[in-house]
């Protein structure tokens, strides 16, 4: 998260350690394979914004999630970013909300993260979006979800809404930004034994 606001805002040279690091674990075969790397952004005229540039110019990160409709709005309609690989991140709390993806869709957005409105925090909050208004959603996009998603639901979510695309973070961790190894592959062995069932299908 490239935000000086956030509890998991994370530093430059910090992201350059993790990657190089995954990477070595990646080349020495300690892991399978090498995840996507996906930076934050909420302010586009702060420092922490312009790092998370420069780190996808560089092939650190490997996409830009540009959270908050007002700064999804200002990406989409400013020239500068328009090579940058990105997808945008919406907070809904209500049916009026669903009209600011109509609006980014009409801008050219393919896909857009839904996610829940807090009053203190733009994500990682573990509040779950009211299910009437994804059922909305579902009826006009294809769905990314976050907000309130967990070992313990992820299982309905899934079956009832058949998601593309899912952002987990909260209910993994046993801080704000500090995971948990056991809760993640907890996770990880629910999504995989549903995707083993679906095949089978």
């Amino acid at each position: 998260v490239f935000w000086n606001k956030s509890k998991r805002n994370v530093a430059k040279e910090n992201v350059l350690k993790i990657r190089k690091s995954l990477e070595e674990s990646f080349e020495n075969n300690q892991i399978k394979k090498m995840p996507k790397f996906v930076g934050v952004i909420v302010d586009l005229e702060s420092q922490e914004t312009n790092d998370a540039f420069f780190l996808v110019n560089e092939n650190v990160l490997d996409v830009i999630q540009v959270h908050s409709f007002e700064a999804a709005l200002k990406f989409c309609t400013d020239s500068r970013f328009e090579n940058i690989p990105h997808y945008c991140a919406v907070n809904l709390k209500s049916q009026d909300d669903i009209q600011k993806l109509d609006e980014l869709v009409k801008l050219g957005e393919p896909r857009i993260l839904v996610d829940s409105q807090s009053q203190k925090e733009i994500g990682g909050t573990g509040i779950q979006i009211n299910e009437e208004i994804l059922e909305s959603v579902a009826k006009k996009y294809k769905l990314m979800i976050a907000g309130g998603i967990s070992s313990a639901n992820v299982s309905k979510i899934i079956e009832k809404f058949n998601p593309e695309f899912l952002d987990v973070s909260s209910s993994l961790e046993d801080s704000p930004s500090k995971k948990n190894h056991q809760k993640i592959n907890e996770f990880f062995d629910i999504i995989n034994d549903i995707s083993k069932k679906q095949e089978v299908i």
